[in-house]
């Protein structure tokens, strides 16, 4: 370690094969700092920070009961979910699209999105489709 040729040093730490050196009051030393860490992150690979992107792909369930297609899914989880069956091709269609693309092109809102995302991975999990209703919302007392 560094400590006997530098006294003034307040930390040092050994990780992996890189020495790291903290020293908050010297200037000349966070430059060095910034080299340090360009150099270690010029070793990650440069599609890393896109390896979720890669992960694998959940399956398509197969349509079970009363429920065979998109627009039957949709009027049974409610919430004038129906109103966009026109929008997805095929059952495949409904399971595979991304939340960007509902979004971009369907136009579907935040609350649609949601609402349709987290009823395919229930659906998708095996639990059976009921309708939640929307609670009307309270009136003011004074």
């Amino acid at each position: 370690m560094l400590s006997h040729k530098h006294p003034h040093l307040r930390r040092e730490r050994e990780v992996d094969h890189l020495l790291l050196v903290v020293a908050p009051n010297h200037i000349s030393l966070s430059q060095n700092m910034n080299t340090i860490f360009a150099r270690c992150l010029a070793r990650i690979p440069s599609g890393a920070r896109s390896l979720h992107a890669g992960a694998a792909k959940k399956s398509v369930p197969a349509p079970r009961g009363d429920i065979q297609d998109p627009a039957a899914f949709l009027n049974k989880i409610g919430r004038n979910s129906a109103q966009f069956a026109d929008k997805f091709k095929s059952w495949d269609h409904l399971f595979t699209v991304t939340s960007a693309e509902m979004k971009s092109n369907m136009a579907l809102s935040v609350k649609q999105r949601r609402w349709v995302l987290n009823w395919r991975e229930k659906y998708r999990q095996g639990a059976d489709l009921y309708v939640i209703p929307v609670k009307p919302p309270k009136k003011k007392t004074k």
